[in-house]
């Protein structure tokens, strides 16, 4: 799309998504390219989308040069684009002071994003407005970010820092993290002991501990109070009072860092207890009183009887030796 709009309109859009009906979907693996120049003193939008937007497997390229104020890719309303199934979306704006290319109007979170799926954003001016946020589930992917437009000499984004400061930012930024020891681990109630874990960046392991964040486990964040760790690459204890608040079965940990995450399973079982009814087996040593009683007074009576036996043959042979 090249210029989509009305000349008398104030505003030049490549698409505007109103708010009727109940959402909009970008599927399919083609490309949608949206080309404008911001050579007016109208304002320019790329795309302008007041509902729910999917962006499932297309590519949608917006590019919008220029010095007239633009919003590559705007958001009205607290409206989230989700993008899944390696989905791409690609902005480039201009270098009026008022140019952004994701914009949004609202505080809360706007923008989605899976593993697989790639966003790149830049502009002469500020990629994101300072309104614009992204997802808990998003932040965990990374960013690469940079205050100038273009993707050289590119950092890690510090979350602490919003994205707003950057004139170039691409999500995600996922290293190679793996869980090299822990995964498939059973922990029992009642132990009082921790479960270990360690997670490492097969890449390069230089920068794994630094990187960390933090633990999510079914979904939620862990309070650092419940698991200590440390260096080496990095080492997980998760200690067993919080373990003991889980259900028991199979259960998903995520070690979180800045450029990616790792994930493994483990397992609660319930301490188990010997059966009441319980008898050692027998071993052939063990004897009872009454049977080595038994055995004693045989070993006795025969004794005596051997003993008065032996006597009356001396006795006769006494006797007949006096004849």
């Amino acid at each position: 799309l090249t210029d989509n709009s009305d000349d008398n309109k104030a505003a030049k859009y490549g698409m505007l998504l109103f708010d009727n009906g109940g959402g909009y979907n970008f599927s399919g693996d083609g490309t949608l390219n949206i080309r404008m120049n911001a050579n007016s003193n109208k304002v320019y939008k790329g795309i302008e989308v007041h509902k729910e937007v999917a962006i499932d497997g297309a590519s949608i390229n917006i590019n919008i040069p220029g010095s007239a104020k633009t919003s590559g890719y705007e958001i009205v309303g607290a409206n989230v684009t989700r993008m899944t199934n390696e989905a791409k979306l690609n902005i480039i704006t201009g270098n009026n002071s008022e140019t952004y290319s994701l914009v949004s109007n609202v505080d809360t979170p706007v923008l989605d994003m899976a593993v697989d799926t790639l966003l790149v954003a830049t502009s002469y001016n500020f990629a994101v407005n300072s309104k614009f946020t992204i997802t808990d589930a998003t932040k965990i992917l990374g960013a690469y970010v940079k205050n100038k437009a273009d993707s050289s000499t590119i950092i890690i984004w510090d979350p602490s820092y919003p994205l707003s400061n950057y004139e170039y930012v691409s999500i995600p930024t996922l290293s190679d993290y793996s869980c090299i020891s822990g995964s498939g681990t059973t922990w029992t109630k009642g132990s009082n002991t921790t479960a270990e874990f360690v997670f490492k960046n097969t890449t390069d392991d230089r920068f794994t501990y630094s990187q960390f964040l933090e633990i999510v486990i079914d979904g939620e964040t862990v309070d650092k109070s419940n698991y200590r760790y440390e260096e080496g690459s990095v080492k997980i204890y998760l200690k067993p009072e919080y373990l003991e608040t889980l259900s028991l079965g199979e259960h998903t940990v995520i070690a979180s860092f800045r450029d990616g995450y790792a994930s493994a399973k483990f397992t609660i079982v319930k301490k188990s207890n010997p059966s009441p009814n319980y008898n050692p087996p027998k071993t052939g040593i063990e004897k009872t009183t009454s049977t080595i009683n038994h055995h004693y007074k045989v070993l006795v009576g025969a004794s005596m009887i051997f003993g008065a036996t032996l006597v009356e043959k001396r006795r006769k042979s006494k006797h007949m030796n006096k004849r």
